[in-house]
């Protein structure tokens, strides 16, 4: 589960506040007073994924859909 408390807020309903980091490649549509979009996340998500695609996760982890999470059940064994 990946948590981002940066800029909570609903889908097109909140906003982006009106300055934002520019020297970031930010995904189109995400810009100062812009709408917040879920797509915005997802393309972040991605980017987190393809980065550790080729990660492996140490014991007591593992992948699930593509998502890095803490298996307990195999700490526990």
């Amino acid at each position: 589960m990946l948590i981002d408390f940066d800029w909570c807020g609903k889908h097109d309903m909140d906003k982006y506040p009106p300055s934002m980091n520019k020297n970031l490649s930010w995904p189109p549509g995400a810009e100062p007073c812009a709408l917040l979009k879920k797509e915005h996340d997802i393309h972040w998500l991605n980017l987190l994924r393809d980065k550790f695609k080729s990660y492996m996760p140490p014991k007591g982890y593992r992948f699930l859909h593509n998502i890095l999470y803490f298996d307990i059940l195999v700490k526990n064994k």
